[in-house]
């Protein structure tokens, strides 16, 4: 449990994410500009991570060793996807990335996040209702100098994505957007074709957080 009353600490609305395998670290995202890594035992915080702006979401690789976190757009930034490795001091104090997009003015800001496949990859939620994938093994686009555009992108909602999350073998995914609907998504579309729609889900209310059974027809 993540310790409460922390002065200048305050929790964005992305929930933590527990470190895969070992279970023993979690990462939360705040809107106090700062990314935390968490000792899941003591509840002290192991790492302080200055960002830019206010994180989105935060999640560990599968690995564990790599922690995916978004930011929004504040203060005349633009939003952005980072990825750093936790063993790399540099990435620890925000002076550089293992991955890092700005997203250009056409692009909304992500409100969920994904670690596609084997850490090769990041899907993100955005506030358009897009869905996009993009290829860590693109390099970053402000060390470059150039634009890192998405391997696949396609809009699947009408309003903002507010959760995404995996079925077991993390062949599909479902989707929660502001649009009063959910959709279950292949996640196996190679690059240049678009996200298939397995199943769509209309309801009467919003939805803010999605999830998935255990049994492959269910969600």
């Amino acid at each position: 449990m993540l310790p409460e009353g922390i002065p200048g600490f305050q929790i964005s609305k992305s929930p933590p994410s527990i470190s895969p395998g070992d279970t023993t670290r979690v990462v939360s995202g705040s809107a106090d500009q700062t990314l935390r890594i968490w000792d899941c035992e003591t509840g002290k915080c192991l790492h302080v991570v200055p960002t830019p702006t206010s994180v989105r979401s935060a999640a560990f690789s599968y690995s564990g060793k790599w922690v995916l976190y978004t930011t929004d757009s504040m203060m005349k930034r633009q939003p952005e996807i980072n990825v750093i490795d936790l063993a790399t001091g540099e990435h620890l104090s925000g002076e550089s990335a293992l991955f890092k997009v700005q997203l250009n003015a056409d692009q909304t800001k992500v409100l969920s996040s994904l670690w596609g496949a084997l850490d090769e990859s990041v899907i993100t939620g955005h506030e358009s209702g897009n869905v996009a994938r993009w290829d860590l093994r693109s390099g970053s686009s402000l060390e470059s100098g150039t634009a890192v555009e998405p391997m696949l992108e396609n809009k699947v909602h009408k309003g903002q994505i507010n959760d995404m999350q995996y079925n077991k073998d993390q062949t599909m995914f479902i989707t929660a957007s502001k649009d009063n609907t959910a959709k279950v998504i292949g996640d196996r579309a190679p690059a240049g074709e678009t996200f298939g729609v397995l199943k769509p889900l209309s309801f009467l209310f919003l939805i803010h957080f999605s999830s998935s059974t255990p049994t492959p027809s269910s969600t």
